[in-house]
């Protein structure tokens, strides 16, 4: 998915988050174009202040995180739990230096992948190394929340161990394989 004009990428990410969401099932998250505000203030080319990150998933009925694991294992367990994250950050690759939310929505020994909804028109599927991503993670001092999920789904009951585990394989599987179709 791509913004539109350029003050959008926060809208236009909870969209690809909640796209996901709804395609798995996994979430209580909210269509973001169904709050009023939000909707007006997308349709006005309003950006978003990162310091009120945390209302902004209240509206949308994300899961906030203070942090999130940058590195392959501790990311990799992160997604296989809660899926794709919307993710505020500084874009400071490509000759780019702005404020700016991604969805991360894979992971490798190398970097993650990423959808940005930018540039406009277009959006942008593409691989950060680790170095890239934290350094534009570390960029943003004033948000009280960078990341957040559509997952506010309950602990899964009733079943075994080994139940547990195959149900996380298979959402981490699709949450990375089946991706690319809900963002484009």
């Amino acid at each position: 998915m791509s913004q539109p004009t350029d003050g959008v990428c926060w809208m236009v990410s909870a969209q690809m988050v909640y796209k996901w969401s709804k395609a798995t099932g996994s979430g209580s998250m909210i269509d973001p174009m169904s709050d009023p505000g939000s909707k007006s203030r997308y349709e006005r080319n309003g950006d978003w202040w990162s310091g009120q990150n945390g209302l902004l998933a209240g509206y949308f009925k994300m899961k906030t995180h203070s942090s999130v694991p940058m590195d392959y294992a501790g990311l990799s367990a992160f997604m296989a739990k809660h899926g794709p994250v919307w993710t505020g950050l500084k874009k400071n690759w490509g000759g780019h230096s702005h404020g700016h939310v991604v969805v991360i929505c894979g992971a490798a020994d190398t970097g993650v992948f990423i959808h940005d909804p930018e540039p406009m028109h277009y959006g942008t599927a593409m691989w950060l190394t680790w170095a890239q991503i934290n350094k534009a993670i570390s960029a943003i001092t004033d948000a009280d929340y960078q990341f957040s999920d559509g997952c506010l789904r309950p602990s899964v009951v009733g079943c075994t161990p080994r139940e547990r585990a195959n149900a996380r394989l298979s959402l981490r599987v699709r949450a990375v394989v089946n991706l690319e179709h809900l963002f484009h």
